[in-house]
């Protein structure tokens, strides 16, 4: 789950970007800095990840604005399934 991890960030990142979230705003729901995150959106750190649950966690995050930490745990398992 470790090296998953930014791929997951940077995937967040760029869904979260483009729901009109701010880097800064991005940044405190993932827990990274702003710097990281500006990374991860010109892609220099972290490669996307393609699958569909990726988009629920992006929605969930979104909608209730928990930070990545409280949200990620519910969906490990699917995650370590797909992997």
């Amino acid at each position: 789950m470790m090296k998953l991890l930014p791929k997951i960030r940077a995937t967040l990142a760029v869904k979260l970007y483009s729901y009109g979230l701010s880097q800064k705003e991005i940044a405190k729901l993932l827990e990274v800095s702003q710097a990281e995150i500006s990374n991860y959106l010109r892609a220099k750190r972290g490669k996307l990840l393609n699958i569909r649950i990726i988009d629920e966690i992006a929605k969930e995050i979104y909608e209730t604005k928990r930070s990545l930490s409280e949200v990620l745990c519910k969906y490990c398992p699917k995650i370590i399934n797909l992997v």
